[in-house]
């Protein structure tokens, strides 16, 4: 394994839009208790940085990254706050979407958020037997976020390669260092969400994944958007 180094804005990484059309294998999401006027949105798109605070010479924003044969490069973002959540994934210049793994891969740890399977036969949605692991790992967690947001109860689909990714679209701070955690002032929070070039990104938070190798927790897209419009 080789380490290199790339100096990222996570404001450079946008994300895609995502087919909703209804698949035998859909699935709702339904909350309790929380995040109930989550509306739904068609595409994932990041918060427009600004340039002109921009520091790219700024070492403390350079990000390691893990080499494999100088075909997939391997580096760690921050999910969440106060407390940041470290997930370990894949640069890739090809695609435009975050997705990452989280604890809706495991019914057992997916709280108060249930799911509903779609149901051709009847054309509308019905409960799902229980189902556990659906993922190799799990490392975002909304519970224990103070930040997070559902965007959509319907789950969208991704191929990467041979890996194919099933989630909810989420939102949440997102940055390439971590936060201090617990104990600051809203104001020292905030101060610190822009020191680190944190972007409140939306992304998709995994409920399945099968092929997503590497030790990888997800897919960090760096490819400018499609649309003209969401170019940053």
């Amino acid at each position: 394994m080789q380490k290199t180094h790339i100096s990222a804005n996570i404001h450079q990484a946008h994300a895609t839009g995502l087919a909703q059309k209804p698949e035998k294998d859909t699935v709702m999401l339904q909350t309790s208790g929380q995040n109930k006027g989550g509306a739904h949105v068609s595409q994932l798109v990041s918060e427009v940085a600004d340039i002109s605070e921009d520091v790219r010479d700024d070492l403390k924003l350079q990000v390691p990254l893990v080499s494999k044969n100088d075909a997939v490069y391997l580096g760690t973002v921050f999910m969440g706050s106060p407390n940041s959540q470290p997930a370990r994934v894949v640069f890739d210049t090809g695609s435009e979407y975050l997705a990452i793994t989280s604890v809706l891969c495991d019914d057992e740890t997916a709280g108060n958020y249930k799911f509903k399977k779609y149901d051709p036969m009847s054309g509308g949605f019905v409960d799902r037997d229980q189902m556990h692991k659906r993922c190799k790992s799990m490392s975002y967690d909304m519970h224990k976020s103070d930040s997070n947001k559902i965007l959509s109860k319907a789950s969208s689909k991704l191929t990467y390669g041979s890996a194919k990714l099933q989630g909810f679209i989420w939102q949440d701070y997102t940055c390439i260092q971590p936060l201090t955690g617990k104990g600051q002032s809203t104001v020292q929070l905030q101060l610190e969400l822009k020191q680190n070039k944190c972007s409140n990104f939306q992304f998709l938070a995994l409920y399945k994944s099968q092929g997503l190798g590497h030790g990888s927790d997800g897919i960090l897209g760096l490819s400018p958007h499609k649309d003209m419009k969401k170019k940053k």
